[in-house]
């Protein structure tokens, strides 16, 4: 226990924030420049546009750098290899991870699931990285059990601040927040 709580203590990130580019972006920019403001939280948030400076990393950053995944859910967040290989590291090492659900989301279909590789053939480019099909497929069901955060149609400071304070102060269970 001691070894597990000195290892968090050191993690430099408080929040890794994995999210499509396109989906949800500007989103994910909102959201780190407010969980660090106001002295929020107590170590840096990571987003790649960032915070990455050497790709060979990226998973090291999720799996044993930060203490907390959040994952912009939004459409074609599971479509993303890269973003994939991030949900992996952290199912590999057991990191807290809460999904924040955007509108257009739904949850990959057990279809989509077992022919993830016809639906996405860009996966192979996770096998440098020593993942494989089968190691996505189980994180896009391990994903699903984690708790979400469902977004409303339209977002207000209200809806940002909701979320902020529940990311925050550790209130990791299923909910939705209400439009403003």
């Amino acid at each position: 226990a001691y070894k597990h709580f000195t290892r968090a203590a050191h993690k430099p990130f408080s929040h890794f924030i994995c999210h499509h580019k396109a989906g949800a972006g500007s989103f994910a920019r909102l959201l780190k420049m407010c969980l660090c403001q106001g002295g929020r939280v107590d170590k840096r948030v990571f987003i790649d546009s960032d915070d990455l400076t050497d790709l060979e990393l990226i998973f090291d950053y999720v799996g044993s750098q930060s203490d907390r995944l959040v994952i912009l859910c939004s459409k074609d967040i599971f479509s993303r290899p890269w973003c994939m290989g991030e949900m992996c590291f952290a199912m590999r090492n057991v990191v807290q991870t809460v999904r924040v659900i955007f509108p257009d989301f739904s949850p990959p279909s057990t279809e989509f699931i077992d022919a993830y590789d016809q639906y996405v053939p860009d996966v192979v480019c996770l096998a440098s990285r020593g993942l494989g099909v089968a190691d996505v497929k189980e994180a896009l069901v391990w994903v699903q059990a984690h708790p979400g955060v469902n977004l409303p149609d339209r977002l207000a400071t209200s809806v940002t601040e909701q979320l902020v304070s529940e990311l925050t102060q550790g209130i990791l269970r299923s909910s939705a927040i209400p439009s403003a």
